[in-house]
Protein backbone atom coordinates (compact mmCIF):
# COMPACT_ATOMS: atom_id res chain seq x y z
CA UNK A 1 0.00 0.00 0.00
CA UNK A 2 1.26 3.21 -0.67
CA UNK A 3 1.86 6.16 1.46
CA UNK A 4 -1.15 8.76 1.54
CA UNK A 5 -0.54 12.09 -0.17
CA UNK A 6 -1.87 13.83 2.82
CA UNK A 7 -1.95 11.63 5.72
CA UNK A 8 -4.29 11.58 8.48
CA UNK A 9 -3.75 8.98 11.01
CA UNK A 10 -6.10 6.24 11.14
CA UNK A 11 -8.02 4.99 14.68
CA UNK A 12 -7.27 2.44 16.13
CA UNK A 13 -3.67 3.58 16.09
CA UNK A 14 -1.24 0.70 14.85
CA UNK A 15 1.69 0.15 13.70
CA UNK A 16 1.33 -0.46 9.28
CA UNK A 17 4.31 -2.83 8.52
CA UNK A 18 3.50 -2.03 4.65
CA UNK A 19 4.58 1.61 5.28
CA UNK A 20 6.98 0.89 8.07
CA UNK A 21 4.78 4.05 10.15
CA UNK A 22 1.59 4.16 11.90
CA UNK A 23 -1.52 3.01 10.23
CA UNK A 24 -2.57 5.99 8.05
CA UNK A 25 -6.25 7.10 6.21
CA UNK A 26 -5.88 9.89 3.16
CA UNK A 27 -7.48 12.71 3.66
CA UNK A 28 -10.77 13.72 2.62
CA UNK A 29 -12.01 9.70 2.00
CA UNK A 30 -14.64 8.09 3.57
CA UNK A 31 -11.93 5.79 5.71
CA UNK A 32 -11.06 9.41 7.01
CA UNK A 33 -14.34 10.81 7.74
CA UNK A 34 -15.36 7.14 9.50
CA UNK A 35 -12.72 7.73 11.71
CA UNK A 36 -13.57 11.32 12.42
CA UNK A 37 -16.94 10.22 13.21
CA UNK A 38 -16.08 7.51 15.19
CA UNK A 39 -14.11 9.95 17.51
CA UNK A 40 -16.78 12.02 17.83
CA UNK A 41 -19.26 9.26 18.58
CA UNK A 42 -16.69 8.19 21.40
CA UNK A 43 -17.37 11.55 23.42
CA UNK A 44 -20.30 13.32 24.89
CA UNK A 45 -20.62 16.93 25.18
CA UNK A 46 -18.45 17.95 28.29
CA UNK A 47 -16.13 15.18 27.66
CA UNK A 48 -13.41 17.68 26.34
CA UNK A 49 -12.52 20.77 28.63
CA UNK A 50 -11.23 22.64 25.43
CA UNK A 51 -13.76 22.39 23.44
CA UNK A 52 -17.22 21.47 26.13
CA UNK A 53 -19.71 21.43 23.25
CA UNK A 54 -18.03 18.77 20.94
CA UNK A 55 -20.04 15.29 20.87
CA UNK A 56 -22.37 13.24 20.52
CA UNK A 57 -25.32 12.17 22.26
CA UNK A 58 -25.26 8.63 23.85
CA UNK A 59 -28.18 6.84 22.42
CA UNK A 60 -27.19 3.92 25.25
CA UNK A 61 -30.76 3.43 27.38
CA UNK A 62 -32.76 4.79 24.78
CA UNK A 63 -35.69 3.60 24.58
CA UNK A 64 -36.91 1.62 20.97
CA UNK A 65 -37.18 3.39 18.45
CA UNK A 66 -33.98 5.46 18.59
CA UNK A 67 -34.19 8.47 17.59
CA UNK A 68 -30.89 9.34 15.47
CA UNK A 69 -31.46 12.89 14.17
CA UNK A 70 -29.16 14.20 17.14
CA UNK A 71 -26.37 12.14 16.10
CA UNK A 72 -26.90 13.12 12.60
CA UNK A 73 -27.10 16.81 13.54
CA UNK A 74 -23.92 16.54 15.60
CA UNK A 75 -22.52 14.98 12.62
CA UNK A 76 -23.18 17.41 9.97
CA UNK A 77 -22.36 20.05 12.45
CA UNK A 78 -18.53 18.59 13.74
CA UNK A 79 -17.81 17.24 10.09
CA UNK A 80 -19.88 18.93 7.29
CA UNK A 81 -17.85 17.18 4.74
CA UNK A 82 -19.11 14.21 4.89
CA UNK A 83 -22.18 12.08 3.53
CA UNK A 84 -23.70 10.57 6.39
CA UNK A 85 -26.43 7.81 6.58
CA UNK A 86 -27.79 6.79 10.54
CA UNK A 87 -29.73 4.08 10.39
CA UNK A 88 -31.19 2.07 13.85
CA UNK A 89 -32.26 -1.80 13.12
CA UNK A 90 -34.05 -3.89 15.65
CA UNK A 91 -32.87 -7.60 16.41
CA UNK A 92 -35.42 -10.09 14.62
CA UNK A 93 -35.59 -11.85 18.20
CA UNK A 94 -34.97 -9.13 20.60
CA UNK A 95 -36.87 -5.90 19.68
CA UNK A 96 -35.12 -4.22 22.56
CA UNK A 97 -31.95 -4.81 21.36
CA UNK A 98 -31.08 -2.19 18.67
CA UNK A 99 -28.00 -1.87 16.56
CA UNK A 100 -27.24 1.80 14.97
CA UNK A 101 -25.41 2.05 11.47
CA UNK A 102 -23.50 4.36 10.96
CA UNK A 103 -23.10 4.83 6.61
CA UNK A 104 -20.32 7.24 4.66
CA UNK A 105 -20.38 7.79 1.07
CA UNK A 106 -17.09 8.73 -0.69
CA UNK A 107 -16.87 12.24 -1.85
CA UNK A 108 -17.46 13.44 -5.14
CA UNK A 109 -14.23 15.35 -6.49
CA UNK A 110 -15.23 18.89 -8.12
CA UNK A 111 -13.10 19.18 -10.98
Amino acid sequence: MARPLVPNIDLPIRFDASINDLALNEMDTANDFKTKAEVLMRHRPGDRIDIPEFGAPSLVGKPAPLDTSELQRSLVQWIPEGNYRVTEHGDVFDPTNRKVVLEVDEPSVDQ
